[in-house]
């Protein structure tokens, strides 16, 4: 004799525990669906890539040549609206006596914003720059060309370029982290980067790019605050054994960010110490004297200064100016920083030794490659080269 099947009331009601069981495991399939489509969509979502950074990838000149390598739209920057369509082709913008010239159309005064169809899409020189452009006037006279692209794009873009792809990955995040708050101040402050070491050198887009985006998403939106402010993180490549005070580098207000303080991380670097062997023509230039007046030189340490002296008396130049002055003349550079060391005679010549590479404030390159060897994590990293700051995750 089969028994009755069990009863089960609900809402009043009395119903087969079998039916129960059914609609409740149909529910349960539904609410797995509808969860797994959820995360599906969350999963699918493209990374976060942060604000529009501007970055001047040519001019300004009187003349600029560039490709696009897909249709594109030209619009005014004022109204947004498309002036015309066009199609992928060489490209020519020229400064005209009032306006921009945009392959012999005259489009205005600009700017003049040009937008791809397909991504990276714009090429200047041999490099896929962006996917949008903006053509301007610029203040110095002639024209400027202007990509326009998230920040961790270009972030990925600008690392491999700034530390090389074979430093440890902590050292990286860390210069990752750096890279992102100076670009930000300078977004903050409505101005354009440069595409070289006025800012951080950008190539456009690379073969390299895939790997430094895995490490961009591991520290995506991260900058560095002081007092809730973002800070324009400074980086060199290699301080040879001590950072400097930002004052003593840049001039101006102390600064508890960038204090200065000793590193002796940065042993590995070829630029740790350098030799430079100086020419007289050069140095006559740079000194504005005639080569045959300089009769010595020597290094004053704690002015900072290089003292020449003259069959008419001294002059004196600061490192820094001596540097550059040279390189002008010279046409190419030979110190790789303004920290000289000692001036020392070899043969009939003199041989300039100096110190580390580029201007010595904040995060240093290969310190922090040796860092990161010691053990330390890219949040350890920047506590040690930006005292008195946070990192704190913005987008």
């Amino acid at each position: 004799m089969t028994k009755p099947a069990p009863q089960v009331t609900l809402f009043g009601r009395d119903f087969s525990a079998r039916v129960v069981l059914a609609v409740a495991l149909v529910a349960g399939t539904l609410a797995l669906f509808f969860t797994y489509r959820k995360v599906s969509a969350l999963s699918s979502r493209p990374p976060r890539q942060g604000p529009l950074v501007r970055v001047l990838c040519a001019g300004p000149a009187p003349e600029l040549r560039f490709a696009a390598q897909s249709a594109y739209t030209v619009q005014t920057l004022s109204g947004r609206t498309p002036l015309a369509l066009g199609e992928p082709m060489e490209i020519v913008a020229r400064q005209a006596e009032q306006s921009i010239q945009f392959n012999g159309a005259d489009v205005g005064p600009g700017p003049v914003r040009l937008e791809a169809k397909e991504d990276d899409a714009f090429v200047v020189g041999r490099a896929p720059v962006a996917t949008a452009l903006i053509i301007a006037r610029s203040t110095k006279g002639g024209i400027e060309l202007i990509g326009e692209l998230d920040m961790e794009t270009y972030l990925a873009r600008a690392l491999f370029a700034e530390m090389p792809a074979s430093f440890e990955r902590e050292a990286l995040k860390a210069q990752l982290v750096a890279a992102r708050s100076y670009a930000y101040a300078y977004v903050l402050a409505g101005k354009t980067l440069f595409a070289d070491d006025r800012s951080l050198m950008y190539p456009g887009k690379t073969e390299r790019e895939a790997k430094a985006r895995e490490l961009c998403e591991e520290t995506a939106g991260q900058v560095l605050l002081h007092d809730g402010v973002v800070v324009t993180a400074y980086f060199h490549s290699t301080c040879g054994g001590h950072t400097l005070p930002i004052e003593r580098a840049f001039g101006g207000a102390p600064s508890p960010v960038f204090p200065g303080h000793e590193c002796t991380y940065c042993q590995h670097s070829p630029r740790y110490r350098w030799d430079a062997p100086l020419e007289r023509e050069h140095v006559a230039c740079a000194l504005r004297i005639e080569p045959d007046d300089l009769t010595g030189l020597r290094l004053d340490p704690e002015t900072q200064r290089l003292i020449a002296t003259t069959t008419t008396g001294e002059v004196a130049l600061p490192f820094a100016q001596f540097r550059q002055r040279y390189h002008a003349s010279a046409g190419r550079e030979i110190m790789f920083s303004s920290r000289f060391l000692e001036l020392r005679e070899s043969g009939a010549s003199l041989v300039l030794r100096g110190i580390g590479f580029g201007h010595g404030v904040g995060l240093c390159q290969y310190g922090a490659d040796g860092l990161a060897r010691s053990g330390l994590n890219y949040l350890d990293i920047l506590r040690f080269y930006y005292p008195s700051t946070e990192v704190r995750t913005l987008w």
